[in-house]
């Protein structure tokens, strides 16, 4: 009778067992899933709210993120910060990002391997940009291409409003297509950059902008200002219809 008892005594402390650890190791998955960012769910109405530096790569290292929603909830400082662009050519950035009126500042940007995949905060992005500053930017990469502080190549019906980049530098050597807001729109559905303005430097050797590196396109560009310096372009944008023999200089469309 005793041997009874304790067996069905063991059985019940198993299952306890058991049971709690089923419940710490949802709650712990919960966590580290909520832990992502500071809060939010992700959704238009709900963006998920990135409020440090550590959130702000786990964005870019999470291209299962990249169609859905953010918002600043603080200025960030990526002093120090190994950073890669958020977005590329097989998956481009598709949601929103609001920066609330925040700047993220001394942001270096490592190019990724391929430069089909536009180098900046968003390598490659058809979503929406907005209220958003970048302070002191860092880009070098000498021969690349579709680079710039903001977008490196911006696809789709993408736009970038309200936003500005102060000082730092971007520079591609011998490449181009580079610019402070948007390294390069081409050709298909209308692209938007207004009411933004840079005084970061740009240097290159064809195709380049102080805003937009190049435009090709029924794009709109509005309400800019450029007070940097550009090297290889022109103080706005450089707009190329390149002929067959690939002329990077390119003609009036």
């Amino acid at each position: 009778m005793r041997l009874n008892i304790f067996k069905t005594t063991n059985i019940a402390s198993v299952k306890e067992v058991f049971l709690k650890i089923l419940f710490i190791g949802t709650l712990f998955f919960w966590v580290n899933m909520q832990g992502q960012y500071a809060s939010g769910s992700g959704t238009e109405e709900n963006p998920y709210l990135i409020s440090n530096s550590s959130e702000l790569v786990t964005l870019s290292q999470t291209n299962a993120d990249w169609g859905k929603h953010f918002k600043l909830t603080s200025s960030i400082d990526m002093n120090g910060v190994s950073f890669s662009p958020i977005g590329n050519g097989t998956t481009a950035f598709s949601g929103s990002f609001i920066g609330n009126f925040h700047t993220i500042s001394n942001l270096t940007i490592t190019p990724p391997a391929d430069l089909l995949d536009g180098t900046g905060l968003f390598g490659s992005a058809s979503g929406a940009i907005s209220d958003l500053g970048i302070s002191n930017i860092s880009i070098v990469k000498a021969g690349y291409s579709r680079v710039a502080a903001f977008v490196g190549i911006l696809e789709g019906s993408g736009s970038v409003k309200k936003c500005f980049s102060t000082g730092g530098t971007i520079d591609v050597g011998n490449g181009g297509w580079a610019g402070s807001i948007v390294g390069a729109m081409f050709s298909g559905s209308t692209r938007t950059v207004e009411d933004c303005y840079s005084s970061t430097t740009i240097d290159g050797s064809w195709g380049c902008g102080g805003i937009v590196g190049l435009t090709r396109g029924d794009h709109v560009i509005d309400r800019v200002a450029f007070y940097g310096e550009v090297t290889g372009g022109n103080a706005i944008v450089s707009i190329q219809n390149d002929p067959a023999n690939s002329q990077k200089n390119g003609v009036p469309p």
